[in-house]
């Protein structure tokens, strides 16, 4: 009986994580604009061994906003941190701008293609691990302007055994998490392009 409560305590706890406030980013260059849950924070520096695989000395975020597993109820499981990072990059044309996506994950990767509000993405699943570090990732690209919007999605967690009072994710809880990150891409919205 116990444990049926504890399971319906954590059900209930990872919904509401579900049904977050939600805060908005706008960026007064571009017009993009992206909604994300209120109590993911702002951040330079990626708060694990993995940043965005986007990420060079040449290409930095925009924005990036990041969850970790600290004070919450995801404190004793493999999750380390969700991070949506926004990207702006110079490209000469949608192929070289879906060029940079593929070479930021695997040059062999395949994509899909996402429409969001009337924008075509092109989208490609990727990932690392190292240093009992786990990221997968999701690139989404778009070409306006003559520039390369980049949105990248990441997951990270540890490698499980690493720390003996860590477990792994429930299903319940990866779907959640999951979720979170494809609703901030979903909520990607671009200022009407000028005549």
């Amino acid at each position: 009986m116990r444990s049926l409560k504890l399971i319906s305590v954590a059900l209930f706890l990872v919904g509401a994580v579900a049904h977050a406030q939600m805060s908005t980013y706008q960026d007064p260059k571009t017009g993009v604009t992206f909604q994300y849950p209120a109590v993911w924070v702002p951040y330079d520096k990626a708060p694990s061994y993995m940043g965005p695989s986007f990420a060079s000395e040449t290409n930095q975020p925009r924005a990036s906003f990041t969850f970790t597993s600290g004070g919450n109820i995801y404190k004793h499981t493999l999750l380390l941190s969700l991070i949506f990072s926004y990207f702006v990059t110079p490209a000469a044309d949608s192929a070289s701008c879906l060029k940079l996506a593929k070479d930021a994950t695997s040059s062999d990767a395949k994509s899909k293609t996402l429409v969001i509000h009337g924008v075509r993405f092109h989208e490609i699943d990727g990932g690392d691990a190292g240093m009992c570090h786990e990221q997968s990732n999701q690139i989404a690209v778009t070409y306006r302007n003559n520039q390369c919007f980049v949105f990248e999605r990441d997951f990270n967690t540890e490698c499980f055994g690493a720390d003996d009072t860590k477990r792994n994710l429930t299903t319940a809880e990866f779907k959640a998490l999951q979720r979170h990150l494809d609703e901030i891409m979903q909520s990607v919205v671009f200022a009407p392009l000028k005549p």
